[in-house]
C-alpha cells in the first residue's frame, strides 16, 4: 500500500496534471494528499473528479494560500475524523488490521498560525488512541543541517517543532533520496532549500508497519518533492540465525565462569572463539533463557503468590514475593540492555524503562538497512 503527500503549489495547471497522472500510474497510491492546491470551490471539485478516486475531502484554500485535498478509493475503508485549516485526520481500516490514523498536514508559513498546529494536532485532545501516521509539509525544520542557505531558520521555531514531536512521541521515519524536499532558485544560481516535508509516526504505528519507508521523489511542477510512503506489513523471512553476543549476559553471575572454563589458554584464538560460542549457545538456551518468556513466567508466579498472600500471611511466601520482585526488576534491566544493543542508540537512561522506544528504534534501523536496489558505476 502506497500513500503520496505533495505540496503541489497549485493544482490548476496543465504541467501539474501531467506530472500527477504519471505519479498515480507509477506508484498507484491508495491515499493521495495534496496541499497548497490554490484552487477551491466548484473548480476544485471538478479536478478531484478527474483524478480517478471515488472519495475525497477538502479543506478550502484561503485565497491563493493553504488548502488540503485528500483522496482515496471506496475499497479502502476511510473515515474522516477531523478537518482543520492545517491538517486532516483520517481513520484507515486496511484488511483485517486494527484501524490506524493518518493525518495530512500543511503547516502555515506564518509562525503564529503554525504554533496553533502544534497545540491542536494533539493525540489526546483529538482523542486518538492507537497507531498514527502524520505526513506533509510542516514548513519547519528540526536542525540547521536540514537546510541550505535557508534564511528563515530560527532556533526558537525549530525548538517549537521539536517540542511538539517529543511531547507527542513522534518518530521520524527517515527517507530515501535527496535530503532537501523544498528547493528554490537553482535556475538563477541562488540555491536555497530545506527539509520542510516529512513523515512521522508513533511507536504503535511503527510496530504495526515495521518495514515501511519514505522516499523523496523528484521535484517536478513544484518546488516541493512528493513524499512516497510505502506501507508494508511485517514479512516473515526464513533467515539463518547467526550467533550474537548479548550484553545482558554480563548480568548473570555464572557467565564469566563459563567463559573462563571454555577458554583454553594454550589454544589459538579461532578455536577458543568457536568453543566459547558453542558453550554460550547451550548456556543461553538451558540456563539464561529467553528474557521475554522469563518475564512472563515471573509475573505469573508473582501474581499467584500475591493472590495467596491476600488471604493469609505466610513468611515463606512473603520472602518468595520479594525474591520474585527483585528477579523481575533484574529481567527488566536485561530487556533494556537487549533492546539497547539491538537499536545501537548512543545513549540510554537505565532508570527509564522505555523499552518501546528501543524496540521502535530497532525496527527503524532494520528498515533503513534493507537493500532495495543496487547501482552500478554508470548509475543504472
Amino acid at each position: 500500500m502506497n500513500c503520496i503527500t505533495w505540496n503541489c503549489q497549485g493544482a490548476g495547471g496543465r504541467v501539474f496534471h501531467r506530472v500527477l497522472k504519471n505519479l498515480l500510474q507509477t506508484h498507484k497510491p491508495a491515499i493521495l494528499g495534496l496541499v497548497e492546491p490554490k484552487v477551491s470551490g466548484i473548480h476544485a471539485n471538478t479536478i478531484c473528479k478527474r483524478l480517478g478516486f471515488s472519495d475525497w475531502v477538502r479543506v478550502e484554500s484561503v485565497g491563493f494560500s493553504g488548502g488540503i485535498w485528500v483522496l482515496w478509493n471506496a475499497s479502502l475503508r476511510v473515515s474522516v475524523i477531523k478537518t482543520h485549516p492545517q491538517f486532516v485526520v483520517l481513520q484507515v481500516r486496511d484488511d483485517n488490521l486494527n484501524p490506524w490514523y493518518y493525518a495530512i498536514v500543511y503547516g502555515s508559513p506564518t509562525h503564529h498560525l503554525r504554533r496553533r498546529l502544534w497545540s491542536e494536532l494533539n493525540m489526546a485532545k483529538l482523542q486518538l488512541d492507537g497507531p498514527c501516521l502524520v505526513a506533509g509539509d510542516f514548513n519547519s525544520v528540526l536542525i540547521k543541517d536540514e537546510t541550505c542557505n535557508y534564511t528563515a531558520f530560527s532556533t526558537q521555531r525549530s525548538s517549537d517543532f521539536a517540542n511538539w514531536i517529543n511531547s507527542e512521541g513522534w518518530i521520524d521515519m527517515g527517507f530515501n533520496g535527496p535530503p532537501l524536499t523544498w528547493v528554490r532558485g537553482q535556475v538563477t544560481g541562488i540555491d536555497k532549500g530545506a527539509r520542510l516535508d516529512r513523515a512521522l509516526c508513533n511507536v504503535a504505528w511503527r510496530q504495526l508497519f515495521p518495514e515501511s519507508m519514505v522516499s523523496h521523489l523528484p521535484r517536478l511542477a513544484s518546488d516541493h518533492a512528493p513524499l512516497l510512503i510505502t506501507i508494508e506489513k511485517r514479512v516473515s523471512s526464513l533467515t539463518r540465525h547467526y550467533f550474537k553476543f548479548q550484553a545482558a549476559w554480563f548480568t548473570d553471575p555464572s557467565f564469566m565462569n563459563l567463559v573462563r572454563n571454555s577458554w583454553v589458554r594454550t589454544g589459538d584464538v579461532c578455536s577458543n572463539v568457536n568453543r566459547v560460542e558453542s558453550a554460550l549457545t547451550i548456556w543461553n538456551r538451558s540456563v539464561f533463557g529467553n528474557i521475554h518468556r522469563r518475564k512472563k513466567t515471573v509475573l505469573a508466579r508473582l501474581s499467584g503468590v500475591q493472590r495467596r498472600l491476600s488471604t493469609a500471611f505466610h513468611r515463606g511466601l512473603a520472602k518468595l514475593e520479594q525474591n520474585l520482585t527483585n528477579e523481575y526488576h533484574e529481567i527488566l534491566f536485561q530487556e533494556e540492555l537487549l533492546w539497547f544493543q539491538r537499536s545501537r542508540e548512543e545513549w540510554i537512561n537505565s532508570d527509564d524503562r522505555n523499552t518501546a522506544y528501543y524496540h521502535a528504534s530497532t525496527t527503524i534501523r532494520k528498515a533503513r538497512n534493507s537493500i532495495k536496489s543496487l547501482r552500478d558505476d554508470l548509475g543504472n
